[in-house]
């Protein structure tokens, strides 16, 4: 066994475990904490999520790369992107049809509908999918770097892709007190392009850290107390992060933060420390593919069936029985479906 294949049992149980917390902040169950709780615990574990998978994406990718000629990454890259482009074409179809239900019930008109589908199939689309698919634009971005082993030069320029993402979320405040000229191509942007969490921004940086990440890795002589304490260290500074920026003025989800660049690749590091050497957690890893695809249609579901002229969507309220009822609902379909081992919709669902 090589020395990546001894930590994917630690990669699944995290993956899963944040695969959870996305279901958590989608049917926004943390609120029913106390109001400042419910501000730390989804700033600081929850939004780690999405980081995790796109960094974890780039540590694998990088693996599988750095093991290959500089002949064989075309391949890789093109297997990468068709994995992920098969879910995000099927499950993206599915939200489309039920975010037009859902807006059709609200009153929205066909223009206003068809206008908003557009906006998000080409930009953010519905479901949660912009993962899938900043996935993939960043991996085509990054593709020439990586093929002429300019690692370095990718990560410096994703950095100012990042800092402009900052910058039109958590940080969007700056632009009214120091980038006030800025600030009104910012709000042009997002009028347009709906987020800058997509492939540009977030993706091609992202992926290229977990690159990077793994050639750390590889190379890397550190005692395993020195990195666990520099993770300690890191994520106190995010926290510090996450309470100096609360209460300031943000724009989209207010979900992007400076110190996501050094403590997920940190935490993967540590990662790395704890080989746990079974095969058992592979069922972790696919269903938190599973999951992360199919939570939205669940939510959008009950969304639609609980839908009335007075209250709207009842669905999601924050609720512990919502979240089991979306995380049950996940767990058994994706079970259901690796059950009867049919190979086009498990290709979906792991």
């Amino acid at each position: 066994m090589d020395k990546i294949n001894k930590i994917y049992s630690s990669i699944d149980i995290t993956k899963f475990f944040f695969a959870i917390c996305i279901v958590v902040l989608h049917t926004e169950v943390y609120r029913l904490l106390s109001d400042n709780l419910s501000f730390f615990f989804e700033k600081c574990i929850l939004r780690l999520a999405v980081p995790f998978f796109f960094c974890i994406s780039g540590f694998l990718l990088g693996e599988k790369l750095h093991s290959s000629e500089s002949k064989n990454y075309i391949i890789f890259i093109r297997n990468y992107i068709m994995r992920l482009l098969r879910p995000l074409i099927v499950f993206e179809s599915i939200n489309i049809v039920l975010e037009s239900i859902k807006m059709h019930l609200q009153g929205y008109s066909v223009n206003k509908i068809i206008i908003d589908n557009i906006k998000h199939i080409c930009f953010y689309p519905y479901g949660a999918l912009w993962y899938l698919q900043a996935s993939v634009v960043g991996v085509v971005i990054a593709y020439p770097f990586i093929s002429k082993r300019k690692i370095n030069l990718a990560l410096l320029l994703g950095s100012m892709g990042y800092a402009f993402a900052l910058l039109s979320n958590n940080y969007y405040f700056l632009s009214y007190e120091c980038f006030k000229d800025v600030k009104k191509y910012i709000d042009s942007y997002m009028e347009f392009f709906v987020s800058a969490r997509n492939g540009l921004f977030i993706g091609f940086f992202m992926i290229i850290l977990g690159i990077k990440t793994y050639d750390f890795y590889v190379n890397m002589k550190i005692q395993k107390n020195i990195l666990f304490f520099s993770f300690i260290f890191l994520y106190l500074l995010y926290i510090l992060e996450v309470k100096q920026l609360k209460g300031l003025y943000y724009a989209d989800d207010g979900g992007l933060y400076v110190m996501h660049i050094l403590v997920v690749p940190m935490l993967i590091l540590n990662l790395m420390n704890y080989k746990l050497n079974t095969e058992k957690t592979i069922i972790l890893r696919n269903l938190s593919t599973g999951i992360y695809l199919l939570h939205k249609i669940i939510i959008s579901i009950l969304c639609i069936i609980t839908f009335n002229q007075e209250n709207l969507f009842l669905f999601p309220y924050p609720s512990i029985a919502n979240f089991f009822v979306v995380l049950g609902s996940c767990v058994i379909i994706c079970l259901g479906v690796y059950k009867i081992d049919c190979k086009i919709l498990c290709g979906l669902l792991k």
